[in-house]
């Protein structure tokens, strides 16, 4: 297993995007923190909706790499090499957890850091930044989840896609909880990653924070577990 696990980093980390990708991520956090300074903004208040929209690049990146093993007919090699089916998927896991989680974390470092120094902290809920932090890791965690279940499910380099247009559909669904007062709507948007991130700021945070991290860690299980299930009875002729 950790031979498994040291190739698919060894195999990822050899791609230009996947190296670029942190560095890009974090100079464009800098960026950000600086620019609230000319809008005197030191509440942190923009962060949650930004990492949204970093969301989109990251699934991009995260579905290509883990699309590469189908459109190039190569997953069949490490079977036939010996390792199981369970193995291959959860190295697959573990390096797309750690590619959104390191990406993320080095936005996250240049936004904070550099509006810290830039913007000051004078207006800052210290508390609410805690929360949303912890809602933005959890999120992370689970939509990486996801998005290994889909990419490796449906098998090709459609599977690339999915992830991004899942995080597009569970944004639409908050439309509709806005448009309705059913209860079963805001369990739905708990459930569902970066379905509340959208509407989460520092000054603000979302509520029902601890009750969607649950959902959502339930439902990130779910994809796991069943994305297992599902590849070790695929047929991947």
């Amino acid at each position: 297993m950790n031979k498994l696990i040291s190739f698919e980093f060894r195999n990822a980390f050899k791609l230009l995007y996947i190296k670029l990708l942190p560095v890009i991520l974090l100079a464009f956090g800098i960026s950000c923190g600086f620019l609230n300074d000319s809008n005197n903004d030191s509440t942190f208040d923009g962060l949650c909706q930004i990492i949204v929209m970093m969301s989109e690049l990251i699934t991009i990146i995260g579905g290509m790499l883990l699309s590469k093993d189908y459109t190039q007919n190569t997953i069949r090699n490490k079977i036939i090499v010996g390792h199981s089916r369970t193995k291959i998927y959860l190295a697959k896991q573990i390096i797309l957890t750690v590619i959104y989680l390191l990406n993320i974390t080095a936005f996250y470092a240049g936004y904070t850091i550099s509006t810290a120094l830039a913007a000051g902290t004078a207006q800052l809920n210290r508390s609410g930044l805690i929360q949303s932090t912890c809602y933005i890791f959890v999120t992370y965690f689970c939509l990486s989840l996801l998005a290994c279940f889909l990419t490796m499910t449906v098998k090709n380099a459609l599977g690339g896609a999915l992830p991004l247009l899942a995080a597009y559909a569970a944004l639409m669904i908050t439309v509709f909880e806005d448009l309705t007062d059913a209860k079963i709507m805001h369990y739905v948007c708990d459930t569902l990653p970066l379905a509340k991130l959208m509407v989460c700021t520092c000054s603000e945070p979302y509520p029902h924070i601890l009750r969607s991290c649950i959902l959502m860690t339930c439902f990130g299980i779910a994809c796991f577990t069943g994305g297992i299930a599902i590849f070790r009875k695929t047929n991947l002729n």
